[in-house]
């Protein structure tokens, strides 16, 4: 008889093929971000989402193995980085949040890069970081229960 705590092997199978497609899509709204902005937001919830269905999918103990300690790492390496975007031009003796950028000749083509891209990262690893430890607290399903 199954294990009625587990889920199914279809979905565990369908959340391992599915993890890697959604890492693809939000990799690519994080290149995308230095030319839209907000394309680190929706990158974040598009990574925070595939963390989900692999806690759904895998369960706790088998995410944590694979992932252990990246949550607090995203969140305080995106809080650094969008406090640096912020106050590197202050020092600079520019207005806060200004933006810089540059155009790197490729060829017959550039490719255009600005420190909007720093902001948008720290956004992306905020909100996966953060997404990954509120399922790491839900799952250990007690308050002030530490896990793995």
């Amino acid at each position: 008889m199954p294990d009625p705590t587990r889920p199914s092997e279809i979905f565990q199978i369908s959340a391992r093929l599915i993890f890697p497609v959604l890492l693809l899509f939000s990799a690519a709204h994080l290149v995308n971000a230095d030319i839209q902005p907000g394309e680190g937001f929706s990158g974040g919830l598009l990574l925070g989402l595939s963390i989900v269905l692999l806690y759904v999918g895998l369960g706790v103990e088998e995410v944590d193995r694979g992932m252990p300690r990246l949550a607090r790492f995203g969140v305080a390496s995106g809080l650094s980085l969008c406090t640096a975007f912020a106050l590197v031009p202050l020092l600079l003796g520019d207005p806060m949040l200004r933006v810089y950028g540059t155009a790197l000749p490729l060829g017959r083509s550039e490719l255009s890069l600005s420190t909007r891209l720093v902001f948008e990262t720290g956004i992306f690893l905020v909100l996966a970081g953060g997404t990954l430890e509120l399922f790491r607290r839900i799952g250990f399903g007690r308050e002030g229960e530490e896990g793995p």
